[in-house]
Order: C-alpha cells, then structure tokens, then sequence
C-alpha cells in the first residue's frame, strides 16, 4: 500500500503518496454497519482486527476507538453508516 495521496505533480497526473498505510475496516454495532478508517504510522495493523474476529469499540464524538490488545484506544474516522439489513 502507498499510502494517502498528499499531492500531484506533472500537471496532476502523478500522484505522490505520504508512505503510511490505512485500512479501511467494516464494524457491525447491533443493527448499525460502519465502515471506519484506520490509519497507521507503519505497517502495524493488530492481528485482533482480522475478518470475522470480534473487536471491542467505543463511539464518540462522531469517532470509532478501536481497542488494541493492552487496553489502548486508537481512533478511526468514520466513513460510512448504514444499516446492516442493506
């Protein structure tokens, strides 16, 4: 993965990446899909978040925290929330 575009050059066909990964993730929450943007420093990503493995959250302020292995909260911007019976 390259990473987010941060801009364009040669007219703006060229894109230049900052290098950091994101992944985007899909969380059920009851009858709620949401589909949160989790974006790293490095190439970690925890091996707790993998598909169809339950993840512990918390919602705030319009944010998801993601909760790692030894209690740490990372937040993750919201993308999408619909309905789970789409």
């Amino acid at each position: 993965m390259n990473g987010r575009i941060v801009f364009w050059e040669n007219k703006g066909t060229l894109p230049i990446y900052d290098g950091y990964p994101y992944y985007d993730i899909a969380i059920q929450l009851g009858n709620t899909e949401y589909v949160v943007r989790y974006e790293g420093l490095g190439d970690y990503f925890p091996s707790a978040w993998q598909v169809g493995k339950s993840v512990k959250v918390r919602l705030a302020d319009h944010r998801m925290y993601l909760v790692e292995y030894d209690a740490s909260q990372v937040p993750a911007r919201i993308l999408q929330k619909y309905s789970a019976s789409h």
